[in-house]
Order: C-alpha cells, then structure tokens, then sequence
C-alpha cells in the first residue's frame, strides 16, 4: 500500500468579506504544494468552512492551494491506495465554528472521481472529466465543463451543473435555491424533477414526459436509463441542452 503523507501547520488571521464569491490576491497561502498522481482514482476533500474551488489541468498531478480565511487551520493532505484525501482539521482554541481554509486545487483533467464537502462555502468544479460528489451546507454549488456527477446537495444554495454522461443514478438537491442543470441532448437518461414552491421547466431536450405538472416532470431522454433525481423545497428547476 502506498502512502503519502503531509501535514502543514499554520497561523494566519484575516477578515474576509461576507459571501465572497472569488479570491483576493492578498489572501495568505498557508498550504502550496504539489503531489504526484500516479495511480490517483479518487481525490476527497473535507473542509469544515470555506470554499473550494476545483480545476482540471494537463498534468498528472495535483496541486493543493489552501488559504486561510480566519483562525488556525491544519491542512492533513494523504494519499493511501488510490485515494487522495485532504482535510482541514482544528489547531484548538478558535471557538466552536471550527477551522475556516479556502482552497484553490488542480486535479489531473481525466481523475475518475471528485468529492468534496464543506459545511459553509461555495464549491465550484470546473474541467473535470470524472464524476463529481459535492456536498455543502449553505453555499452555491456550480459545475462548468465536467462530465458526470453522483450527487450535489445544498441546504441552502442555488446549484448549477452541466451533465454529459451519467454512469449512474444521480440526486441533485437543495433545500432553499433554485436549481439548473444542462444535459447532453444525446444523453439516455431517466428524469425526475420537483419543486415544492417553485416551477419546472424544460428547454432544447427530447424529452419524453411520463408525469407533467408546474411543479414536477418525469420522462426519459433517448432511450432512457440511469435516474437524474433533481429536487428543490424552495425554488425554481430548469433543465436545458448544452
């Protein structure tokens, strides 16, 4: 079994504006390194607080870029087996909302799987071919130029996805926010979308409706096939063609 192992401590403090949606260059970069991703499947990242942005690049490795928001954070990133695993973990003594570190992380464009959680923070993933996993508690979620996905979850944010394959059955869920999802029109796939407060609609799909209502659509596109879930409480669906 192969094992990677490295753990960055470090003390940086800084006042980030509320629902900062990039960035600042001045932010200080607490974790900058780069790993080897030979053999790499799955990268997972554990952020108690903070946003995260993941990028596709042509390398075959992957970069990790933390950034500490407030307090002290340690970033632990290891490799065991086929897995990457990166998690922001308490230094003590910053009170009871735990750690806060943003990332910026580059990934090997064709790793098969990305996952990422965070309780309050915006995640973004763009050019990914694999499938994506993100979860948040309260934060946006948006994905541009990836493939397929397992499930995005919300409890309080819009999220916006683009799907061009599906390997598998897929839930796309927020509580509060409106949700958007852009299909491949050559994509076999089974639909089942609804809203408790809000509409649903559909634009540039061949999509063969079984169940048709303001707030609800099921139907299948091509052939049909694995099972698109995507579901909202309070909010807005809309399915469209890339």
């Amino acid at each position: 079994m192969h094992r990677l192992s490295a753990v960055l401590l470090a003390a940086f403090v800084l006042a980030l504006s509320a629902g900062c949606a990039s960035l600042p260059s001045t932010v200080p970069v607490v974790s900058d390194a780069v790993y080897p991703a030979d053999g790499l499947v799955t990268f997972l990242l554990e952020n108690p607080n903070g946003y995260v942005n993941v990028t596709g690049w042509d390398r075959n490795e992957v970069q990790v870029r933390a950034l500490n928001g407030r307090g002290v954070a340690n970033v632990s990133v290891e490799v065991v087996g086929s897995q990457m695993t990166v998690r922001t973990l308490s230094a003590g003594g910053i009170g009871l909302e735990g750690p806060h570190a943003d990332y910026e992380v580059r990934v090997p464009r064709p790793l098969p799987r990305i996952a990422v959680t965070t309780a309050n923070g915006a995640i973004e993933v763009d050019d990914c071919n694999g499938t994506i996993d993100a979860e948040t508690s309260n934060g946006a979620i948006r994905l541009t130029e990836t493939r397929g996905i397992e499930r995005l979850a919300s409890s309080n944010g819009r999220i916006d996805a683009e799907v061009r394959s599906l390997d598998t059955d897929a839930l796309v869920t927020t509580s509060n926010g409106a949700v958007r999802v852009l299909l491949d029109p050559s994509l076999n796939a089974t639909i089942d979308a609804r809203t408790s407060n809000g509409r649903v609609s559909v634009s540039g799909l061949a999509l063969n409706a079984t169940t048709t209502g303001s707030n609800e659509l099921t139907g299948t596109l091509g052939a049909g096939g694995n099972t698109l879930r995507v579901e909202t409480s309070n909010g807005a669906i809309t399915l469209g063609s890339l």
